[in-house]
């Protein structure tokens, strides 16, 4: 009962029910019950906002890219609060000297690009030479414009490793898989219906298509051999990698960089 209690309170909710019932468990049970609850864009600004917090605020760092990618086309929740996650996530400074912090925080800062790609492409550009930033988080700014431009452009696999894009599944979310215990006992039932199945037909099925084929066709000796069609080569050939960075190249990345770098330089 206590453990549905907590659930049901928020991470960032401040009533004083919720603070009452958080003394009823112990820590460790309260800690586990609140870092698995970042599951909206607005607790984990809520979660980078609270520097105080060092176990909340680093789960909230290392969850970022992640989550910022698997909600980026579900909903307006990204869109609503995109301006602000840049902005924490260019300002943040290592306060308790975390592993990986910088990466942890790139990854963020590229999700946020490559999930409103021209609209955030201006808004590093401006920020890059207008906001008030030390040398290494303008350089943070110039790596996210330039690994991000590479992920738009098919390059993703690459950089991988820096970009984190590697880390969500396609369908990761909205997920329309079931939950895991059921998950494991269908697909444990469909796999022997599965194999039953593909093995029917490797002995029934595909021996009666090849006489089905010779009947019709004649002997082999009386068999032309026929040569792949320039439509059938097409579709054999492997389609190009889609390249969403043409599209906003000019909008969203050149022109806003050169036209800020040529104002500054007059001025």
């Amino acid at each position: 009962m206590k453990t549905k209690i907590l659930l049901w309170c928020s991470v960032i909710s401040q009533s004083p029910l919720c603070k009452s019932l958080l003394v009823l468990l112990p820590k460790p049970n309260i800690l586990r019950i609140l870092l698995t609850m970042v599951s909206y864009i607005r607790d984990l600004i809520a979660g980078l906002h609270d520097t105080e917090n060092f176990d909340r605020h680093k789960f909230a760092l290392s969850t970022a890219s992640a989550l910022i990618r698997r909600k980026s086309n579900f909903g307006t929740e990204v869109s609503d609060y995109i301006e602000e996650l840049a902005t924490l996530l260019v300002g943040l400074t290592d306060k308790y000297e975390m592993k990986e912090f910088q990466k942890m925080r790139l990854q963020g800062m590229i999700a946020v690009l490559v999930a409103r790609p021209l609209k955030m492409g201006q808004w590093f550009s401006r920020t890059f030479f207008n906001g008030d930033y030390s040398i290494g988080q303008r350089a943070s700014i110039l790596t996210t414009l330039g690994l991000g431009a590479r992920e738009l452009a098919g390059l993703q696999k690459e950089d991988a490793a820096l970009t984190g894009a590697d880390e969500v599944p396609k369908d990761s979310f909205p997920s329309k898989k079931l939950p895991d215990k059921l998950q494991k006992l269908w697909a444990l039932e469909a796999a022997p219906m599965n194999a039953l199945s593909k093995q029917l037909e490797k002995t029934m099925i595909q021996p009666m298509a090849v006489e089905a084929a010779d009947k019709f066709s004649g002997p082999n000796a009386l068999k032309v051999r026929t040569f792949s069609s320039r439509m059938a080569v097409e579709k054999k050939r492997q389609k190009p990698i889609p390249n969403a960075l043409a599209k906003i190249v000019a909008d969203g990345f050149f022109f806003p960089l050169t036209g800020l770098w040529r104002a500054h330089l007059q001025a």
